[in-house]
């Protein structure tokens, strides 16, 4: 039998069914070790600097701190602990947590092996990005893109540059005053 690294998980999500699942699931894992399941972005923040896990395996939607405020505070502090992110946020949500560079990210909506897959590849030093989750982004920054192409194409540059001035010397507002003569 081959010896497996142990990787040490903390889990961080607010639906209670949602976490008996995961820690059963990820607990019967020869690999893993549960050190905590938590259910608030405090509580993961507390179990994160108590362990020292490999892994944050987190939602983003966490009451008390959100999971990107996990992840900034993570890198603020140079922990090792690395956050998987395990989530049916909105793209713009995904898109904030793949700019903090995270490299584990799975859909709710896959089985519970993709998050088992994802933690592993991760721990061997590669990205795991839920392909639904990372189209969606994709789709949403060229939309972005195209749509900022199209002001661009479709302004005058008077429109521009007087743009540009009121952005850097906004006029003072007008009063009016009634004096009711």
């Amino acid at each position: 039998m081959v010896n497996l690294p142990t990787i040490s998980l903390v889990l961080a999500d607010p639906h209670p069914v949602m976490l008996d699942g995961l820690r059963t699931h990820l607990q019967a894992c020869p690999d893993f070790r549960v050190c905590e399941s938590v259910s608030d972005g405090d509580a993961a923040w507390q179990a994160v600097l108590r362990h020292r896990p490999d892994f944050l395996v987190m939602d983003l939607a966490l009451p008390r701190r959100s999971g990107l405020d996990l992840i900034a505070a993570m890198q603020a502090q140079e922990l090792p602990t690395r956050p998987t992110v395990f989530t049916s946020e909105s793209v713009k949500e995904v898109m904030h947590a793949l700019n903090l560079g995270v490299r584990g990210l799975v859909s709710k909506y896959r089985p519970q092996e993709a998050l088992v897959q994802c933690i592993r590849q991760v721990h061997a030093g590669e990205s795991w990005l839920d392909q639904d989750l990372t189209m969606k982004t994709v789709s949403m920054l060229m939309d972005q893109k195209k749509g900022q192409r199209l002001a661009d194409e479709c302004a005058h540059p008077e429109q521009v540059a007087f743009a540009e001035q009121m952005k850097n010397n906004p006029p003072p507002p007008l009063i009016e005053v009634n004096t009711g003569r």
